[in-house]
């Protein structure tokens, strides 16, 4: 039976009683939000979407990530907000409020996070462990800090996952990059086991395919797996410094900066991409204030393809087709806008106080939506929402839930 047809011969007295198959054919057509209305249609509906997103054959249809931001009252440290930009898109997106997202912490005071992959958001708690949590299936996994090399003077700065924990529970790895010297451990949950590589230092690093990427303060582009203790690849990305400081005049030269801000007040910071199958470095600039609070101001973005194959080096590049970028405090992410096309092409997304758009093509930012913070802001991440129950939960021991 076809999916119209049946639909045409439901009533209202009969919407609860269709049949499983025909309920998850209406679900693989769903984005995320729309899971999230389909059931609370009614429990049987409810029940058919729970088995969906469940099975192991789960994917999802592609969507835009979400951006999460902190709550807009004081004192709702548990709860968050998510802007949706596929929904109402030409007037900023739809701002959602989800309750209790961290109630596994329970915690009386701001979240840090450090990282977000696969839908999970890591975050650090008391004592600054660090935890995984699903904030849209509720699902929380506690990372073992226990092992002979760690040392209570670390700080995790950001965490990357190797793959999504809700597939398959036990067998995923973390990339961590530690404060305060800026270098990489890697963590294998199945084994609650910790290794530590060679000493280099990272601006930034990301996952992909079961590999870490890593861009060095020597400026190497460098390719891990997570059982070496030495890089598979080396990429000399030596033209990168010079490619900044070349922005940096060429920025300057077309918008002036006031009197109060001097070269010096402006600053960068690199975020490692992958982007269709290609490494991107991309490059943000800011202009810091000059009051006390010391503000930072987004004022453009650069661009760079790293050629992995060739291991020729950086290729900056003028145009972003098909694609956008999303970059949040510590991390950045890039879709397909053929996939995405409530997304613009070519351009960045991010966020100061308000919502951001960087055109590379016409290099001018532009603020969308009214999303504007009366707190000062401690973290903006973008996510892709993971409704998927995690596999094999149920049955380990120990803290997790």
């Amino acid at each position: 039976m076809k999916l119209s047809s049946a639909l045409k011969t439901a009533t209202a007295s009969n919407w609860s009683e269709l049949q499983r198959e025909l309920l998850e054919l209406i679900l693989k057509r769903l984005q995320f939000a729309d899971i999230i209305r389909f059931e609370a249609v009614c429990s049987s509906w409810n029940k058919a979407a729970i088995s969906y997103v469940s099975s192991p054959l789960y994917t999802g249809l592609p969507q835009v990530p979400w951006l999460m931001i902190e709550s807009d009252r004081m004192g709702e440290y548990n709860h968050c907000r998510f802007l949706n930009l596929a929904e109402n898109a030409k007037n900023g997106g739809t701002v959602y409020k989800l309750k209790n997202a961290f109630k596994a912490i329970a915690r009386k005071h701001f979240l840090e996070v450090v990282g977000s992959s696969y839908g999970w958001v890591a975050v650090l708690y008391f004592f600054k462990k660090p935890i995984l949590v699903n904030p849209f299936s509720g699902a929380h996994i506690r990372i073992d800090t226990k092992y002979g090399t760690y040392s209570s003077k670390k700080r995790f700065r950001k965490i990357v996952l190797s793959s999504d924990p809700s597939v398959n529970y036990m067998d995923f790895s973390l990339a961590v990059l530690c404060e305060p010297l800026d270098d990489v451990a890697f963590y294998k949950h199945k084994d609650k086991q910790w290794t530590r590589p060679c000493h280099s230092c990272y601006f930034d690093i990301t996952c992909h395919n079961g590999r870490m990427y890593g861009l060095s303060k020597i400026y190497n582009v460098e390719v891990w797996d997570f059982h070496s203790y030495l890089p598979t690849k080396v990429v000399k990305v030596a033209d990168l410094e010079w490619v900044t400081i070349k922005a940096i005049k060429a920025m300057t030269k077309r918008n002036p900066l006031p009197n109060s801000v001097k070269l010096t007040g402006i600053t960068w910071k690199y975020y490692l991409v992958e982007s269709l199958g290609e490494l991107l470095i991309v490059n943000r600039f800011y202009r810091r204030s000059a009051s006390l609070l010391d503000t930072k101001t987004t004022i453009g973005f650069i661009i760079c393809k790293v050629d992995l194959e060739t291991e020729l080096g950086l290729v900056t590049l003028e145009n972003l087709p098909d694609r956008a970028v999303l970059v949040g405090d510590k991390e950045a992410t890039s879709v397909s806008t053929r996939d995405c096309p409530e997304l613009q092409e070519n351009c960045v997304y991010f966020k100061d106080e308000s919502l951001g758009i960087y055109s590379l093509k016409d290099d001018k930012i532009s603020t969308i939506g009214n999303l504007k913070d009366k707190l000062h802001k401690r973290f903006a991440y973008w996510i892709v929402p993971n409704p998927r129950v995690v596999q094999n939960l149920n049955s380990q021991s120990g803290e997790e839930q």
